[in-house]
């Protein structure tokens, strides 16, 4: 019992730093955007700072150090479903820190709002619930299939790459390009159902959740991330036992 309370309680506490910082994206961006514009040459001068500063948040606490310092925190609930499905968690577990993770992003959320945003109140800067643009089938299947690449290829880079900080940065810009790519076309990719769910909650509280237009907007996060999750971890969880069964006997050629 005191294993599980323990690994709730880090999922809360890394969940909420790591939140605040991704939270805080925007209001950096905005702040440095006078600075930094005359600077670049590019079209858009704010998605290009969001996208590199979530790069670099990205390649921080996803690397091995930081994973040594949150011992090991999931921080997202794709990460413990796909274990779960693994046989590696048990659905107690999974459960549990699942709740640990919703409590500690909205805890962050409440902290940027009014700690933050506060201190910086800035034009356009504010917390918005996902609303995810067309057929709500297509942002489905997008996010599912974003959440398998993303989980699929950091689960196998280190085997190719090695493990350490190069692997992160690796998979990191392979999560940058593919945001880069879409732009909040289909899903915003954000392959984390509890990040979605919790951007819902904190604007609009529980009771919105009985609504089938809130319900549409999370249907790519709660299905399309959760889907791709389970599908890597089953996927895992076959090869592997295929890979403990037996070599069948072969026939010698004469």
């Amino acid at each position: 019992m005191g294993g599980l309370v323990e690994d709730f309680v880090v999922e809360v506490v890394f969940t909420f730093i790591i939140q605040i910082a991704f939270n805080s994206i925007r209001t950096v961006s905005t702040l440095l955007r006078p600075s930094v514009e005359p600077l670049l040459a590019v079209d858009d001068v704010m998605a290009t700072l969001e996208l590199s500063l979530f790069f670099v948040a990205l390649s921080f606490f996803f690397s091995p150090f930081w994973s040594g310092v949150s011992r090991g925190a999931a921080t997202n609930p794709a990460g413990l479903i796909m274990k779960g499905v693994e046989g590696r968690l048990s659905p107690v577990r999974v459960i549990l820190n699942c709740a640990g993770i919703i409590i500690g992003n909205l805890a962050a959320l409440l902290f940027v709002e009014e700690v933050i945003h506060q201190a910086y109140p800035l034009e356009g800067v504010s917390i918005q619930p996902l609303r995810p643009d067309g057929d709500v089938r297509v942002s489905i299947a997008y996010e599912f299939v974003v959440t398998a690449i993303v989980f699929g290829v950091g689960a196998h880079a280190a085997k190719f790459l090695g493990a350490g900080f190069h692997t992160t940065v690796f998979n990191s810009a392979l999560y940058c390009a593919i945001l880069a790519y879409e732009q909040c076309t289909y899903s915003c990719s954000i392959v984390n159902p509890a990040a979605a769910l919790s951007l819902q909650l904190h604007s609009r509280g529980a009771a919105s959740l009985f609504s089938g237009a809130v319900l549409r907007d999370l249907a790519p996060y709660l299905i399309g991330s959760t889907g791709g999750a389970m599908f890597v971890g089953f996927m895992h969880a076959l090869f592997a036992a295929r890979a403990q069964e037996p070599a069948s006997p072969t026939k010698k050629l004469i």
